[in-house]
């Protein structure tokens, strides 16, 4: 980062627009949320940002990178960004957010390319371009900007390593890795980095060249008070509406399984052995000896296979006259 923070913003807001909706085409304005993350990125090697649904993270990405190319066209740096997310098809997407703001403004027209898969400097080199965790490697990338969307979502045997691969890809120019993301499930990688991050925040890790932004509500909190969902959602009443909120914990309220979607999606809090669909204390006490007729009674088999790392496992859940007797059975593969 050459320009200071305050340049950052002052060129998002002024050349970097809305890309869809009544507003389309309009000039951003940065939350303030937002400016917090731009003024922590100097002299940072990564930016860890975890922050609910519908807040404005593909747009904050979208607007840093062509800052970014710009300070690049400016300073003749070549500048390289890469954006990493979990498939080709959502890297498409936030690739889609930088290129529209690039077509609806025909300032930006002027020093940037915007090709259908790549975007490129007008007269200079210096590119941007996608990469997805679900695919190649990233070796031989010299970036000069990292973006990570959603890590939550990478591929639990391609993720791991393409993370760290973008992490030291840009070592010779000191690239910053920005990675944000939604919560996600605790048995990933993804969860991992999230524990570090909180550390940090925390000040048990020391860690000078990490900056930490972590928006969600705390275990125990009431969820169905808008105090908590402000919480994980700084741009409630902006880019996110309080109706939209309202509406889906209406129905969080009335189906368990969209309980736990809206505490994972819109509370940001990591779903796993802390959030689980039953609790153990109710399932618990449900325990049975095998009924002798269960050979008469009807039987669903559901059945979920490893990839690499994982288990397989099979259920077995009989039915009879309003009755249900289930068995579980797990099998680790083997190397």
């Amino acid at each position: 980062m050459i320009e200071s923070p305050e340049w950052y913003i002052e060129k998002i807001e002024k050349v970097c627009v809305i890309t869809e909706g009544l507003n389309s085409g309009k000039p951003i304005k940065l939350l303030p949320w937002q400016k917090k993350v731009i003024r922590d990125m100097p002299d940072k090697l990564s930016i860890w940002v975890e922050i609910a649904r519908k807040n404005g993270k593909s747009a904050l990405l979208a607007a840093i990178s062509i800052v970014h190319l710009l300070e690049g066209w400016k300073h003749n740096t070549n500048p390289q960004v890469i954006i990493a997310a979990a498939t080709r098809e959502q890297a498409g997407i936030l690739f889609g957010y930088v290129r529209n703001m690039i077509l609806l403004n025909p300032i930006l027209s002027k020093y940037l390319v915007a090709n259908k898969y790549k975007i490129e400097l007008k007269g200079k080199p210096g590119f941007l371009k996608t990469i997805a965790a679900d695919g190649g490697a990233a070796h031989g990338l010299n970036p000069s900007l990292v973006l990570c969307d959603e890590i939550h979502a990478w591929s639990e045997t391609k993720g791991p390593p393409l993370y760290e691969a973008l992490f030291t890809a840009g070592g010779v120019r000191m690239a910053p890795v920005i990675t944000i993301t939604t919560a996600g499930s605790q048995s990933t990688f993804a969860h991992e980095k999230h524990i570090y991050a909180a550390n940090v925040k925390k000040k048990q890790i020391k860690d000078p060249y990490m900056g930490v932004h972590i928006y969600a509500a705390n275990e125990g909190d009431n969820w169905e008070e808008i105090k908590t969902w402000k919480k994980a959602n700084p741009s409630l009443g902006a880019t996110l509406k309080k109706e939209y909120l309202k509406a889906n914990h209406i129905k969080a309220m009335n189906d368990p399984v969209a309980a736990i979607s809206f505490k994972k999606l819109h509370l940001n809090l990591w779903s796993g052995s802390a959030n689980p669909f039953i609790a153990l204390e109710n399932w618990d006490p449900l325990q049975s000896k095998r009924p002798e007729d269960l050979k008469e009674w009807n039987c669903f088999l559901g059945i979920d296979l490893a990839n690499v790392s994982d288990f397989n496992a099979f259920s077995l859940l009989w039915y009879n006259d309003g009755q249900y007797y289930s068995e579980n059975h797990y099998l680790i593969t083997r190397k």
